[in-house]
């Protein structure tokens, strides 16, 4: 029998990776190897693995110097057996997971510092497999333009509805308004990289009836989760990336980007302007975010 960790992980990617991190964090204090977590959104919830997101062998290598060696992730082998002792985390773990995030994460913004944490061990050690970093790669201009983060899809329209927003937190803009911003912040961009989940080719005639030339990357032979990997890889290596404090997605891309000593993130959900962060992506808030230096 093989003592492993399974866990079930919850929402878009980024939620998903932050209920990663507090696996890795059982896995180090419990010695417990992690079972290969699976992905996945809509009809793929749950099919796609890790390794075809991620290079296993790489992320296990970079945890090693973080962790001493104590986390590790195995995949799956039909000819083993795994002991699920720890009820808990196997029959629950969505829910377990998340919910100890969110004291994780309280404690982290009360030190107002996530450098050191294992979520940006976890970022630090994540690389595409080859076949994705590929993609990447056909994107040679990416560090000569800023990427853009548009929260406007459907499922987060219906959620900023249940949202109180005003100038001080704004949770959906409209792309008409949010371009004009962007053109009077950055007068010299002509050309912009974009990442959202639906609507591209409506997006990018937007842009251009604004005299900006954009690119996105989304490939439907690609499940969502893969797409959104190789996006968040993208706006991690651009000249600036503009997003929004209240996405996950966003935060880690800020965070990533502060690890590879690439600033220059913002935000556009505060004050009706574009506003450079100072929190390494750390806070939701967007005042904090723009106001908390690290």
């Amino acid at each position: 029998m093989v003592d492993v960790l399974c866990v079930n992980l919850r929402g878009g990617l980024c939620n998903k990776l932050i209920c990663f991190s507090e696996a890795c964090i059982i896995a180090e204090k419990e010695n417990l190897k992690i079972l290969e977590p699976k992905f996945g959104w809509g009809k793929d919830w749950q099919k796609v693995r890790f390794s075809k997101i991620y290079d296993i062998d790489f992320f296990n290598d970079k945890m090693k110097q973080f962790t001493n060696g104590k986390v590790n992730i195995v995949t799956e082998n039909p000819l083993e057996k795994y002991n699920e002792r720890d009820y808990k985390y196997y029959k629950k773990a969505r829910e377990y997971l998340w919910h100890d995030s969110i004291k994780t994460f309280r404690k982290l913004r009360q030190q107002n510092d996530w450098t050191n944490s294992m979520i940006s061990y976890v970022i630090q050690s994540l690389r595409l497999n080859k076949q994705n970093q590929e993609i990447v790669n056909k994107f040679e201009n990416i560090q000569n333009i800023d990427a853009l983060h548009l929260r406007i899809e459907s499922d987060w329209i219906k959620y900023a509805k249940c949202k109180k927003s005003d100038p001080d937190n704004i949770y959906l803009i409209d792309l008409k308004t949010l371009i004009s911003l962007y053109k009077s912040t950055f007068p010299n961009s002509n050309t912009t990289f974009f990442t959202t989940g639906e609507n591209h080719e409506n997006i990018k005639k937007e842009f251009l009836l604004s005299s900006i030339n954009s690119c996105y990357h989304y490939n439907n032979n690609l499940d969502y989760e893969t797409n959104a990997a190789i996006n968040f890889e993208l706006c991690c290596q651009a000249n600036r990336f503009i997003g929004i404090s209240s996405s996950t997605y966003s935060n880690l891309i800020s965070l990533k980007r502060t690890l590879n000593n690439r600033n220059s993130s913002f935000i556009y959900n505060y004050k009706n302007a574009i506003l450079e962060r100072h929190d390494s992506g750390l806070h939701p808030n967007p005042k904090k975010a723009v106001t908390k230096i690290i």
